[in-house]
C-alpha cells in the first residue's frame, strides 16, 4: 500500500511523538489502524510491524530534529494490513 506523507501531515505533526508524528498521522489515513512510529518500526496497535525503509528513517530523523522536511511518499507491505 502506497502511503502519501502530505504537507497537512507535517504541520500536524508532534515532534518526537510516535503516534503523532507525520509519519504515523499518514499510516492511520490511509489504513484506518492507529500505529506508534520510530525510525526502527512502525507497528500497528492491532498487531503486526515492520521495519520503515531508509527513506522513512531519514525523514523521522529530520522531522525530530526540527530540520526542514517535505512531503513524500513510500510503500508499507500489504501483508502487514491483513488481521492474524
Amino acid at each position: 500500500m502506497r502511503i502519501d506523507v502530505t504537507q497537512d501531515d507535517i504541520n500536524r505533526g508532534v515532534h518526537c511523538a510516535g503516534t503523532m508524528c507525520p509519519v504515523a498521522l499518514a499510516v492511520n489515513r490511509a489504513t484506518g489502524r492507529h500505529c506508534r512510529v520510530s525510525a526502527a518500526l512502525i507497528t500497528f496497535h492491532e498487531g503486526g510491524c515492520f521495519s520503515p525503509v531508509r527513506e522513512v528513517r531519514e525523514f523521522i530523523y529530520a522531522f525530530d530534529d526540527r530540520l526542514p522536511v517535505a512531503p513524500f511518499s513510500f510503500d508499507i507491505p500489504d501483508e502487514i494490513l491483513v488481521p492474524a
